[in-house]
């Protein structure tokens, strides 16, 4: 077994008979199996759905998920349990250094071994920031697998040494798109139609060529169909300060929202309610092509904006 023959296993969910193979030979149970969590959780998607087991001989911890930002590793449902992928292979991590390894002779095939030295590792990898305490490096392996290591500044060593599914960020959830469980739907179906309207999403052909219309209903119903269901960022065409403003518009950064109810004018009003009455006044709102056109007119300003800052 060498480290090419082991990233080849990434990506591949526990009922492939060549991951099967080789956690038996390394006397390991992956998990078969993991419950479902509820759509709309506030637990982190990274380590949401995900089992890990270590293997004491080598040294590696080996993890899986059954939800992966990736379109190419949809979700497997079995029953009520979701069938998880082998999604990521932690090869060296900070206390890891205290122990003696045990991987095969001649097992690093792919990348630098962590025991090789600072000039082996920035010339695979490239140069680190040392400034900063723990400066990142990431390199592609092939199409879905990424190598990522990070080091120790003040030691000048590796503090972590891992292989694992490339994954994108991910802007909205389904539950967002949710009628039953967002009190903003309107507003973000207002949000990927604007999107689209500026050609900002990456769709086919024949999906770009229609028109969609001033509701929520047939919005929702192309993002189910185009979307799959979500906003991912890479599913926005390549402009960096898209990718930018769509993040932090996500995240609070840069409030498109307040910049949609200024223009509208009714932010004195929506500040004037307490939060519960804010939910109940958000989800209230209709979108109209009167209403879209305000909202358009607020994020272009926004987005604008934004660009300059």
């Amino acid at each position: 077994m060498k480290q090419s023959d082991l990233l080849a296993l990434l990506g591949s969910p526990v009922t492939d008979p060549g991951l099967t193979l080789f956690f038996e030979e390394r006397r390991l149970s992956p998990p078969q199996s993991i419950p479902v969590m509820k759509p709309n959780s506030t637990t982190p998607l990274s380590i949401k759905n995900s089992v890990g087991i270590h293997d004491k001989e080598w040294g590696f911890s080996y993890y899986f998920r059954s939800e992966l930002l990736n379109e190419n590793f949809p979700v497997i449902k079995a029953g009520k349990n979701y069938i998880p992928y082998f999604s990521q292979i932690i090869f060296d991590g900070k206390l890891y250094q205290k122990r003696e390894r045990k991987e095969p002779p001649g097992f690093w095939d792919a990348s630098p071994s962590p025991e090789g030295d600072m000039e082996t590792i920035t010339n695979y990898f490239g140069k680190f920031d040392t400034n900063r305490k723990y400066p990142q490096q990431r390199t592609s392996y092939n199409s879905q697998v990424e190598i990522i290591v990070t080091l120790l500044s003040e030691e000048s060593r590796i503090n972590g040494y891992f292989a694992q599914i490339k994954e994108t960020d991910e802007l909205l959830h389904q539950s967002e798109f949710d009628l039953k469980k967002s009190n903003q739907v309107h507003l973000y179906a207002m949000l990927i139609k604007w999107l689209f309207d500026n050609r900002y999403l990456k769709v086919s052909n024949q999906s770009s060529s229609v028109e969609l219309g001033y509701n929520t209903p047939e919005v929702l119903q192309f993002i189910q169909g185009s979307l799959n269901g979500h906003l991912w960022e890479d599913q926005l065409v390549a402009d960096p300060q898209l990718h930018k403003f769509m993040l932090d518009s996500i995240n609070g950064k840069a409030d498109f929202e307040m910049k949609f109810y200024e223009l509208w004018g009714k932010l004195d009003h929506y500040e004037s309610l307490d939060w519960e009455a804010q939910k109940q006044w958000t989800a209230a709102i209709s979108f109209n092509e009167e209403t879209y056109a305000i909202f358009y007119a607020a994020l272009n300003r926004s987005f604008e904006e934004y660009k300059k800052s």
